[in-house]
């Protein structure tokens, strides 16, 4: 049975650790994400486990010093028109992708930025 506190226990953050620049996000894991990014060039991969419907949020915060960036993202994150969001760049600043799995392909994304 499903209970209140299993609800609320899945809606913590899950936090994402670089590897090599890329943070790939296992979605079984959680439905919230929280990106401390390490600095510039970085990649946010494809997720594992994806399940159809399933909603949540990134966060993607700068580091103190800012600067971090994201070049590249998986090809199963769309974002309107085709164009991939610009970073917010101040230091402990945190930027919200909420985001919508359609199909195992393809993860409707939608940006707000420099949240303070």
């Amino acid at each position: 049975m499903l209970t209140s506190g299993a609800a609320w226990g899945a809606a913590v953050p899950v936090v994402l650790a670089e590897a090599s620049s890329t943070a790939t996000p296992n979605f079984s894991a959680g439905v919230d994400f929280i990106w401390t990014l390490g600095g510039t060039g970085r990649t946010l991969a494809n997720p594992t486990n994806v399940k159809l419907g399933q909603r949540g949020m990134i966060y993607l915060a700068q580091p103190s010093g800012g600067g971090a960036t994201i070049t590249t993202y998986g090809s199963n994150w769309k974002f309107s028109g085709g164009v991939k969001p610009t970073l917010s760049t101040t230091g402990n600043i945190v930027d919200d992708i909420s985001y919508v799995v359609k199909s195992a392909t393809e993860i409707h994304c939608f940006f707000a930025g420099g949240m303070a």
